[in-house]
């Protein structure tokens, strides 16, 4: 008797043939669905880890990119903003009552010191050094009676004073004065903003450390503060100088007090 198909009495008899078929069918469709569905949860893993991953390397990055260069310290701490007076004829402002060629452009805070620019976003820092070339004009324009303490004179070679310091000095405060002097020292040797002054035969030297090196400056660049140290803080004052009190050359004559009354008007 011929075999017949047990299945489904609904389909009838169907072939082994295409019985074969249909379930090789299922099972292809069923590996192209698996494969579909692992493609879509590997894109899906992508896309979820595509943020994660540019997150990391964007952090690894970021030291090396983002990371800023540590100020350098000035010695300048500034509690609050300081009084700014315009300087006639420029656009950019001086700090009369502070002790250092601080200017200020509108924008960027500029300090000069020992010979080198330094700009700082706030008044108060953090400063970075520059170069010359990124000073602004106005700035390089300032006169030099608004520096505090003396720019560069045209290039001068250093002279041998004869001043040869092992240690910095022990330094006192000239009384009433943002001026210190060296008590134990046979010069008229000054300190103010961190830059030292010599008066030696009738000349005035500067340099950005204590043992030089000394350059050759007019009393035009010298500080009206250390013009006006009284002539007793002179430790070797030209013999003509016989009066006590400011120095012939303090504001013609009129001295630190006269030198005072000018500074507080700026305030």
């Amino acid at each position: 008797m011929a075999a017949r198909w047990c299945g489904d009495p609904t389909r009838g008899s169907e072939p082994a043939s295409l019985r074969r078929k249909n379930w090789e069918e299922i099972l292809d469709a069923d590996d192209d669905s698996a494969q579909a569905k692992g493609e879509l949860v590997r894109r899906q893993t992508a896309l979820l880890l595509a943020p994660m991953i540019s997150a990391i390397s964007l952090c690894l990055a970021m030291p090396a990119l983002a990371r800023p260069r540590p100020g350098v310290d000035l010695g300048i701490h500034i509690t609050a903003p300081p009084s700014l007076a315009v300087v006639p004829g420029l656009p950019v402002y001086y700090a009369p009552t502070l002790p250092y060629n601080y200017f200020f452009d509108g924008t960027t805070y500029y300090v000069f010191l020992r010979n080198h620019w330094y700009a700082a976003p706030t008044y108060n820092g953090p400063w970075g050094m520059i170069p010359v070339s990124r000073v602004p004009a106005p700035i390089l324009a300032i006169p030099v009676q608004y520096y505090k303490v003396p720019p560069p004179a045209p290039p001068a070679p250093a002279v041998p004073l004869g001043i040869n310091l092992p240690a910095p000095p022990a330094l006192a405060v000239v009384p009433g004065f943002p001026v210190y002097y060296a008590p134990a020292l046979p010069y008229n040797y000054f300190m103010y903003g961190n830059v030292y002054y010599v008066f030696l035969n009738n000349q005035w030297y500067y340099a950005p450390t204590y043992n030089g090196p000394w350059v050759e400056i007019a009393v035009a660049q010298v500080p009206p503060p250390i013009l006006a140290v009284p002539v007793e803080y002179y430790r070797a004052p030209p013999a003509h100088w016989t009066r006590p009190g400011p120095p012939p050359w303090a504001e013609g004559g009129r001295g630190y007090g006269h030198w005072h009354e000018r500074e507080e008007r700026h305030r």
